[in-house]
């Protein structure tokens, strides 16, 4: 109830600057192994996974990594696409979730409560053009605060 009494919260990620950061693109076909290697290049927490065109399909990070053991790690050889459709737990939203830059911050944030992620991108005709993470949405939140 505070978050929609709160001004903030009805501003859009628009109007606030948010969901502008250019996304770290990798392709769904390479292994999991360059993936990781590409986080720890770029001093990232995820990256988009898209197809050959370009055209987002996942999200991985090091969260995905979870259930890896010994027994198991030659998965890290396969395919990024293999690796994330491995895991049959994965609720129906596992998809990448979009959000849009005339969405609220309240809406962003129920977003991120509700699904339990850490990253949404902005898509323009399926291609990922920016991305927002919980940690943009608490930068936000300090800065208003502090003013």
């Amino acid at each position: 109830m505070v978050m929609r009494e709160t001004p903030i919260f009805n501003k859009t990620l628009q109007d606030l600057g948010l969901g502008r950061n250019q996304p770290k693109c990798f392709n769904a076909k390479s292994p999991v192994a360059d993936a990781l290697k590409e986080i720890n290049r770029l001093c990232c927490n995820g990256l988009a996974i898209v197809d050959d065109g370009g055209l987002l399909v996942g999200n991985f990070s090091a969260s995905d990594l979870k259930g890896v053991t010994r027994r198991n790690c030659a998965i890290l050889n396969s395919s990024v696409e293999n690796f994330l459709s491995r895991d049959l737990k994965r609720p129906w939203w596992s998809r990448p979730i979009c959000i849009e830059l005339n969405d609220t911050l309240y809406h962003t944030v129920q977003q991120f409560v509700s699904l339990n992620v850490h990253r949404m991108y902005v898509v323009d005709n399926g291609k990922p053009v920016g991305e927002i993470t919980h940690h943009d949405v608490l930068d936000q939140l300090w800065k208003s605060f502090q003013s």
